[in-house]
């Protein structure tokens, strides 16, 4: 009986993680990432999963230090290039505080709970998972002018992390997020993303909007903007 508690707290660890990890867009949403190389990537959420009529998107769970930035595209969107670039691609200092955590809560404490070691490697996973969440907020205490951290938003993000650490590994995550721009996801994928990258997001992009002419009635005005802006994309040189 003991054994199913130890499986439902390392099941719980892992949904709080996933569930902080999710994002829910609207179907004009897009996220732009860190791909290899100092290059740039743009995803779009699963049409097969929503919630509150916003599409779910996962990033990859093990690139919790990576930032992401949440960009909207408009069929009415006629800038062609962005000036906008994104204040950073990592956050110095933050990523090994939140592999501390991650090393706390993925393998000192199953090896705590499953193992002979028992208390003494989940009393170090406390430690350790602690005093890393401890050292990632000072990072972002010292930092928060150039992460864009106002005191309000930095006691918030503390409250959320020492009250529940799975939280703490987004933490990279949470304040790129909170980094919103007006400008153009389009115009700033066009600026940002290497020619084969920009192809590859133009074509899922098609399909995006071919899924959302299926839901407006034809020769409606909305329905007719798709269109035209479907089109215009169609038309672009590669």
């Amino acid at each position: 009986m003991w054994l199913y508690y130890e499986y439902l707290l390392m099941a719980a660890v892992v949904a709080l993680y996933v569930y902080d990890s999710a994002i829910l867009l609207h179907t004009n949403e897009a996220v732009l990432l860190p791909a290899g190389g100092g290059k740039w990537d743009v995803r779009f959420a699963s049409d097969r999963f929503s919630i509150r009529g916003k599409d779910v998107f996962i990033p990859f769970l093990f690139g919790h230090h990576q930032p992401l930035y949440r960009l909207a595209w408009a069929t009415s969107q006629a800038t062609k290039v962005s000036s906008w670039v994104p204040p950073y691609r990592s956050v110095p200092g933050l990523r090994e505080f939140q592999w501390g955590v991650a090393l706390a809560l993925f393998v000192l404490l199953p090896v705590g709970l499953f193992s002979r070691m028992g208390n003494v490697a989940i009393a170090a996973a406390v430690v350790l998972s602690y005093l890393s969440m401890i050292g990632a907020l000072s990072v972002i205490w010292f930092r928060k002018e150039h992460l864009g951290c106002s005191p309000r938003q930095f006691a918030a993000l503390a409250f959320e992390v020492l009250t529940c650490p799975p939280f703490a590994l987004n933490l990279t995550r949470h304040l790129s997020l909170a980094r919103s721009t007006g400008d153009d996801m389009i115009a700033v994928a066009r600026t940002l993303l290497a020619p084969e990258q920009w192809a590859q997001t133009r074509s899922r992009l098609l399909e995006r909007i071919e899924q959302m002419s299926a839901w407006e009635e034809q020769d409606s005005a909305e329905y007719n903007a798709l269109v035209r802006f479907r089109e215009s994309l169609l038309s672009e040189t590669p």
